[in-house]
């Protein structure tokens, strides 16, 4: 089963048509402008309007429907669910693959092209290629080292991610990449009692 997850707001609503949906397969539709002339009537498809208004507002609405899907899906659910998200949001993207890894479920982006679906990853691998290093605009090491520091300091004690966040006063985008790294190296870990929970390895 796919959840397509379509950032409209970042892609425009032209390539819906090429997105082929079976009845098991749903897409949420994020823009404050679609209405059914723009996704039809088919019944997979479900659009959303009602969020403020502002940068990034329907990233966070993206990320926090996901997380709640997630959270509802079954063990035997998040085997057969791929979620695929079509934004060319980097950010967002990163907040997406995130989230799908931590509960293990298969995770992508994609962005539609005039010729064909090409991965996020490949596309920002193709960009960091053609510009020097300098302008890339990666996080200095220093920064995100002093970042980690933090997070490291924070999670002596358990907290679930939303609460890192409100303790280091960043948004969610902005502490995913950091946080993604000190997982993967077992720096950071889940607590025993709560998957919820996060604490210092």
């Amino acid at each position: 089963m796919f959840v397509h997850y379509y950032d409209a707001e970042n892609v425009g609503l032209a390539g819906l048509d090429k997105i082929a949906l079976t009845l098991q397969d749903r897409m949420f539709v994020f823009s404050r402008v679609a209405t059914l002339a723009h996704t039809g009537v088919h019944p997979s498809i479900v659009c959303f309007r009602e969020y403020p208004l502002g940068p990034d507002q329907a990233d966070f609405y993206i990320i926090g429907h996901l997380a709640s899907l997630l959270a509802h899906a079954s063990p035997a659910e998040r085997k057969v669910l791929k979620c695929v998200l079509h934004s060319r949001d980097r950010a967002l993207c990163q907040a997406f693959q995130f989230q799908c890894e931590l509960a293990g479920v298969s995770g992508s982006t994609l962005v539609s092209t005039d010729d064909a679906e090409k991965s996020i990853t490949e596309q920002v691998e193709a960009k960091q290629k053609a510009l020097p290093v300098a302008n890339t605009g990666a996080k200095p090491a220093s920064a995100e080292q002093d970042l980690g520091q933090k997070m490291l300091k924070l999670l002596d004690a358990p907290k679930t991610f939303a609460e890192l966040t409100k303790a280091l006063k960043l948004n969610a985008k902005d502490v995913n990449p950091c946080f993604a790294k000190l997982a993967k190296a077992g720096v950071i870990k889940r607590q025993s009692q709560s998957k919820k929970h996060w604490v210092k390895a």
